[in-house]
């Protein structure tokens, strides 16, 4: 099977997935803003929003550092979307089956922003010299 070079964020699979995965956060939200808990209905909209805006605008960073950077924003909202969402089901706040349908968007979105950031590591370019290094020498 023969990939397509990304040529925009949009072309990334993570991307995608995570777009959906804010798509299945709005009927919790909604949920969740009939009751009086709007401010983590606004909290779980904002962490699911990160996640996909995050990889994107690592996609347009030149560098793999910046890139990284980024990627790893995206994976610390996922996992506060993660915790919140959590919060929200065991609290009764919503129901399992919704949360479940969220956390698998989730589950997918982190398993392939991982693989992403995994493929980045190791074609990271070594620009500079370790730490700790002598560069007298």
């Amino acid at each position: 099977m023969t990939r397509t070079p990304a040529r925009s964020f949009r072309d990334l699979r993570v991307w995608q997935e995570a777009q959906a995965l804010a798509r299945a956060v709005g009927p919790l939200c909604e949920i969740l803003c009939r009751l009086p808990y709007g401010d983590l209905a606004d909290q779980l909209a904002r962490a699911a929003t990160s996640v996909h805006t995050n990889i994107a605008e690592g996609w347009g960073r030149y560098g793999h550092r910046d890139r990284l950077r980024f990627f790893d924003i995206a994976w610390a909202s996922l996992q506060e979307l993660d915790s919140l969402v959590e919060e929200a089901a065991r609290s009764g706040r919503v129901s399992r089956r919704s949360a479940d349908v969220v956390r698998r968007h989730a589950s997918n979105t982190g398993r392939l922003l991982a693989a992403l950031c995994t493929a980045l590591r190791a074609h990271q370019p070594t620009d500079r010299a370790p730490r700790g290094a002598d560069s007298r020498r």
